[in-house]
């Protein structure tokens, strides 16, 4: 989702529920959810930083993401 509307997030699936998570100081989540709509997109989670994949730099680190919510 990088760079989509100017910002650095994810779409993650958790317990049925879609949700994106953006980075802070990203666009204004509200802005995020009106276009959004139509994917059934359930939250928006704003986290200080999305974990990056360390081999390759570029690359969302889904499994480290996704642990942030199992709490």
């Amino acid at each position: 989702m990088d760079a989509h509307f100017g910002i650095r997030g994810a779409v993650i699936s958790q317990n049925e529920e879609r949700i994106i998570v953006i980075e802070k100081g990203s666009a204004n989540s509200e802005e995020i959810l009106d276009k959004l709509d139509a994917l059934h997109i359930s939250r928006v989670i704003t986290v200080k930083e999305i974990p990056m994949d360390k081999r390759h730099g570029a690359k969302i680190d889904y499994e480290r993401l996704k642990n942030i919510f199992k709490n």
